[in-house]
């Protein structure tokens, strides 16, 4: 492992907790793509960011805690947690666009 992937993967990382924080907490929903938000009822808008902020926690923690795994415990180990978690934070934000947002696209 280089400190170039440490690195690059704890940067990804940090910006997806950082954007879901955004989402999430500060209702930034401007930072998704208009068609991700077109059928979005003014009701559902906290729900819809909560869940979408969340997934992209989830994926950044994934992003982060990779390489240290990787370094620290084991490579495989590191490698099922990490899809583990970019799965789950994927299924996150496609259950709040099927639910709130009426469909993915």
């Amino acid at each position: 492992m280089n400190i170039h992937e440490i690195i690059s993967l704890s940067i990804l990382g940090m910006g997806l907790i950082y954007i879901g924080y955004m989402i999430w907490k500060k209702q930034m929903i401007w930072v998704l793509h208009y068609y991700h938000r077109s059928k979005l009822k003014a009701e559902d808008k906290m729900m819809y960011c909560k869940f979408m902020g969340i997934g992209s926690i989830i994926c950044g923690i994934g992003c982060i805690q990779y390489p240290y795994l990787k370094y620290f415990v084991s490579y495989y180990l590191s490698v099922v947690i990490f899809w583990i978690m970019i799965i789950a934070g994927i299924c996150c934000m496609i259950y709040s666009q099927i639910k709130y947002n009426k469909g993915i696209f």
